[in-house]
This record gives structure tokens, sequence and C-alpha cells, in this order.
């Protein structure tokens, strides 16, 4: 994801209406986050991970994030990763978060075994 980095610095650079101009750097990043999803599958975790780069990018600039929906082949999924990255971030934060994580987790196990 180091080149995703790069490609939003030079986007911070620009000028906010020469954005969405830039072709190359929106089909790159469509491409990195298209190419993640299709390796790594689309569980819960891989959505999140892919929704913390996409709310990167939507802070960045929103008008790149549009114009990355309108071309990924994964249009549903961008939001749906963006508002589980908002949901996770605010869980995380509540005092229960840890004994509910943990519970879970032994769930989990007990569930396998």
């Amino acid at each position: 994801m180091e080149k995703v980095k790069r490609i939003l610095n030079r986007i911070r650079r620009m000028h906010p209406s020469m954005h969405t101009k830039d072709r190359k750097a929106i089909e790159s990043l469509v491409n990195i986050i298209d190419s993640y999803i299709d390796e790594h599958g689309k569980s819960r975790e891989v959505l999140i991970e892919v929704g913390e780069i996409l709310d990167e990018i939507a802070n960045v600039s929103n008008a790149v994030y549009n114009a990355m929906v309108m071309r990924s082949k994964y249009k549903a999924l961008y939001p749906v990763s963006i508002s589980l990255v908002k949901w996770h971030r605010r869980i995380s934060r509540s005092p229960t978060y840890r004994f509910w994580s943990k519970l879970s987790t032994r769930l989990k196990r007990t569930k396998r075994a």
C-alpha cells in the first residue's frame, strides 16, 4: 500500500480542480484496490483494511474517491468498506470493546473445537 501513499501525496500537491483530470492516478488507485480485493477475498477484515485506505483517499479528495467508485468493478464494496471502518473505529473506542472482542474470540474457538 506504499504505492497508494505515493499517489495520494502527488494528488495532495495538485490543485483540487485537477484531481479528477489525473486519470492515470485514478486508474492506478482503482487497480491497486481491486487487485487487493481479488487476492485477499471479500472478508470483513479485508474490507476494513481496504476501507481505511479508501477513507484516507476520500479525506484527500472526495472527487478522486467518487471517480474511483465509478471505475471500480467493486462499486458496491467501496461504501460498505468505509462504513465498516467508521463503525469499527467507534466500537474500538468503546470501554466494553475488549470484553466483547475477547468473548467473541473464545466463542469462535469453542465452535472450532
